[in-house]
């Protein structure tokens, strides 16, 4: 391709909106080859990827994307077993993890989620996959790791490692007699049985080594401590090391065996890969085009071109607008004491918080959005993040998908906004468009509970005063446990209403809506009297 191509690709971010491809994909190949895409100026192909693609968006939809984990390129080690090579336990074990995914995979393609409707144009890769579970299961039942061969991989590995285990013993059992020995106990450095060159020793004192017949293995750092083989032992630790020269022999004979059989469906397996690479590529484009919330366009040949609310890529739409701050109160007694409740008061703004909290805090729940969205998740609503401050910084306590519960209390009054505006612009990825606007004022709210709320509590205690209440300018009661009985309003749970004030200062905003509580009146009517007292004694009181 030209130049002037090269930079009008480089101009339109191509490069950006690959990066979000590769990001939905598993396997590093596939990575590779989402970067390595380039537009297509085919019309017959580029019909055919739109299919693929939509293909596996409703694969998707009905029954969830495959995985595609474990993928590996192990082309050159099967090349390599065909020749007679013999491979290592990882090479094999990525190769049993290759026909694992294949298999996984077919089995997804033939799975209940499969309908007559789906459509067909991906059982073209799909037809193409054959597993091969009794290789997968001998390759796993044998390896366990990279560095550990399963006893389970001969009945000769199992018994020679049995016999090594009990020749072990033995020698630990001789050596045990001389380490607990009374004549020995001067000139052992500890009464330890200890390996050295895979052979059993004792360490002995270093000017105590003449006294001790055997072989010396080693010398400590300092000099003062010989490992010696005692005579006695040195019969059992040959015979040792001849079980464990018999044992690296049996392992060679059974990754070479394994070898062999990876060689011999080499052809298979190389093809099941390159099918599950394109298969995964694929699906990542279904994933990313979730995440864009994207529809497939019509393909048109005769020049014309219609852009219909089109956007570009990397505008996603999900734009995070924060709403204001707010601080709630848990316990249910003064000065924090007693168990949590669901709240029992709150004020906003928090003035404690600064500006780079709550940048944190903002960029928080982009990042949740933004995760969520990667998960072909398309979150559209009020996301509430409680958080903690420390002095780490904030730390994320709970999400809910609704608006807090007595926060909303004080945030939506000082809301100038019209909230049906506000939520529109929300379901149709329009916040972009919307710029909130705030009241100068303090909002405090006051929760007047039930008595013995958060335990057991009574219902049917009536309620006077709200409307006296409600009749104080800047003044709203909200209802949260209430019900009309024969014509009276009565109390009907836990936390009964929320008194919430608004004011120029947060003092007059929390004496006013004190005053309004004091109006209102129910049996064993319980309340916080220190609702945002913190507040008014600053970051210091918060941090005590």
């Amino acid at each position: 391709m030209n130049e002037q191509y090269e930079k009008s690709l480089t101009k339109l971010e191509l490069d950006k909106v690959l990066a979000m491809l590769s990001d939905h994909a598993a396997s590093q190949a596939a990575k590779d080859r989402c970067l390595a895409v380039r537009p297509s100026t085919d019309a017959d192909e580029i019909r055919h990827l739109l299919d693929e693609t939509s293909a596996a968006c409703a694969c998707i939809t009905v029954k969830g994307s495959p995985s595609f984990g474990g993928l590996y390129d192990v082309g050159a080690s099967l090349d390599r077993a065909d020749r007679g090579g013999c491979l290592s336990p990882e090479e094999l074990l990525r190769i049993a993890a290759v026909l694992k995914s294949a298999r996984q995979t077919k089995a997804y393609s033939e799975g209940e989620g499969r309908s007559a409707q789906e459509p067909g144009v991906l059982d073209v890769y799909f037809q193409q996959i054959t597993t091969n579970k009794y290789l997968e299961e001998r390759i796993f039942t044998s390896i366990l790791s990279k560095d550990e061969i399963a006893d389970a991989a001969s009945s000769e590995l199992a018994s020679i490692r049995r016999r090594i285990r009990q020749q072990s013993a033995k020698i630990r059992e001789s050596l045990q007699k001389i380490i607990t020995s009374p004549s020995y106990a001067k000139i052992l450095q500890e009464p330890i049985v200890t390996i050295r060159s895979d052979r059993f020793v004792v360490p002995v004192k270093a000017e105590c080594k003449s006294q001790l017949p055997g072989l010396v293995h080693d010398v400590s750092s300092s000099g003062s401590t010989y490992f010696i083989e005692p005579m006695s032992a040195v019969n059992g630790n040959n015979e040792l090391r001849e079980l464990f020269m018999a044992e690296r022999k049996e392992i060679e004979r059974i990754l070479a065996e394994l070898s062999a059989e990876a060689a011999g469906h080499r052809e298979q397996i190389k093809l099941d890969y390159d099918v599950l690479l394109d298969l995964e590529c694929i699906f990542a484009r279904a994933r990313l085009s979730f995440a864009m919330r994207a529809i497939c366009p019509e393909v048109r040949t005769d020049g014309q071109l219609n852009l219909i609310r089109a956007r570009h890529p990397l505008i996603t739409g999900k734009t995070i607008v924060p709403m204001i701050s707010a601080q709630d109160h848990k316990r249910i007694f003064d000065n924090d004491e007693g168990p949590n409740t669901g709240g029992m008061g709150v004020y906003s703004p928090v003035p404690i918080v600064t500006d780079e909290e709550h940048a944190t805090m903002v960029k928080v729940m982009e990042q949740t959005v933004a995760e969520l969205a990667a998960e072909g998740i398309d979150y559209r609503g009020c996301l509430y993040g409680g958080f903690m401050l420390t002095p780490a910084g904030p730390k994320v306590l709970e999400f809910n998908a609704r608006f807090g519960d007595p926060e909303t209390q004080v945030v939506l009054p000082r809301l100038k906004n019209d909230l049906v505006e506000v939520m529109l612009a929300c379901a149709n990825c329009e916040l972009d468009q919307i710029e909130l606007d705030w009241r100068d004022e303090w909002a405090v709210a006051v929760v007047l509970t039930s008595a013995g709320y958060p335990g057991s509590y009574e219902k049917g205690k009536v309620i006077t005063g709200i409307a006296d209440a409600e009749a104080m300018e800047n003044v709203t009661v909200y209802h949260a446990g209430t019900a009309v009985v024969d014509g009276q309003l009565v109390t009907n749970g836990g936390r009964v209403l929320a008194v919430t004030a608004l004011g120029d200062t947060f003092e007059n905003a929390r004496n006013l809506a004190y005053e309004a509580c004091e109006k209102i009146d129910f049996e064993g009517k319980t309340l916080r009297h220190d609702i945002g007292l913190r507040a008014l004694r600053g970051r210091d009181a918060w941090d005590a």
